[in-house]
């Protein structure tokens, strides 16, 4: 079953294929992280009460339930010369680039038919040559596969149906390198540990 078994045997391409970073693609077996959810989404306001009201960030009725951006903490084998090269001008371009591990995420709207909505970052099919038969977008409408509750395209839903559309997608993050730490661990071997940030934007 695809619910069975090892990550890499799932079905809707989590893990499968090559980790895309600042314009080159990296053998994912060279590649391990942890993505970590940014800490700056909530804020607990204080009342007079002595109570708290817990806010977020608003970004507009097209945006889903949770808009919340990822850091990406992790390391590489980098085994050829242009990779080593794109990491070094990534840390220091000053704005973001694209990458993906090829990971899962979701988006939740409160959908009405015929409004657009934003996904909070693109699918990866829409950048790259990623086969949408090998990566699907999964679309399920108040909790049940629907394909027909939306249409989607690059970070654009179209909503087809009025409910809670739960879009399930492989996505390309735009990123900042906080940090690229270089490190030779044993000859002709060479290590980069990397902070990437997500940075959101519709």
């Amino acid at each position: 079953m695809p619910n069975q078994g090892w990550a890499r045997a799932w079905t809707n391409g989590f893990l499968r294929g090559a980790l895309y970073s600042n314009g080159l693609t990296i053998a994912l077996g060279q590649n391990e992280f942890q993505a970590v959810k940014q800490p700056s989404t909530l804020w607990a306001i204080a009342t007079h009460a002595n109570t708290h009201v817990t806010q977020k960030l608003y970004h507009g009725a097209e945006a889903p339930r949770l808009r919340q951006g990822f850091d990406f903490v992790g390391k590489m084998q980098v085994g050829a010369q242009d990779i080593a090269d794109a990491l070094r001008d990534a840390e220091v371009n000053g704005t973001y680039f694209l990458y993906t591990p090829l990971d899962r995420r979701t988006d939740i709207f409160d959908a009405t038919n015929g409004n657009s909505y934003l996904l909070t970052r693109p699918l990866a099919s829409s950048i790259l040559a990623v086969d949408e038969s090998s990566h699907p977008t999964e679309i399920l409408l108040d909790g049940v596969v629907d394909p027909s509750a939306a249409n989607v395209a690059g970070q654009s839903v179209a909503a087809q149906a009025t409910g809670v559309i739960t879009i399930r997608y492989t996505p390309i993050y735009r990123v900042l390198a906080l940090e690229c730490t270089v490190s030779v661990p044993k000859f002709n071997a060479y290590d980069v540990d990397y902070r990437f940030s997500e940075v959101v934007r519709v």
